[in-house]
């Protein structure tokens, strides 16, 4: 559990699995929490070092005063990347109940 101060938030985030497994962002859309997963994230700790952030507002995460547009919020989430030094092989989005692979 650990927070990433990336100017304007402090971006909460917690790391699950082996740090020897390939690196997976997992990311609950606008305003989702890392946690929101449920029981995914043990399946996926499995194979995968999770990374389950919290975005920007939710959570554990603190409130920007200057909105909540998609563009911040990838920012802050590659903000995130490049903090842990990593650069994710695998990224999974929940997009209108559907899980899509980018």
């Amino acid at each position: 559990m650990a927070t990433l101060n990336t100017g304007c938030v402090s971006l909460y985030h917690e790391i699950i699995g082996e740090p020897a497994h390939p690196p997976v962002l997992l990311i609950s859309g606008l305003g989702g929490m890392g946690r929101s997963r449920g029981p995914q994230i043990e399946r996926f700790a499995e194979k995968y070092r999770l990374i389950l952030p919290d975005q920007r507002g939710t959570g554990r995460s603190t409130r920007a005063q200057e909105g909540y547009t998609t563009g911040q919020l990838a920012a802050h989430l590659a903000s995130l990347v490049r903090h842990l030094g990593l650069g994710p092989r695998a990224l999974r989005r929940l997009v209108d109940g559907r899980c899509h692979r980018g």
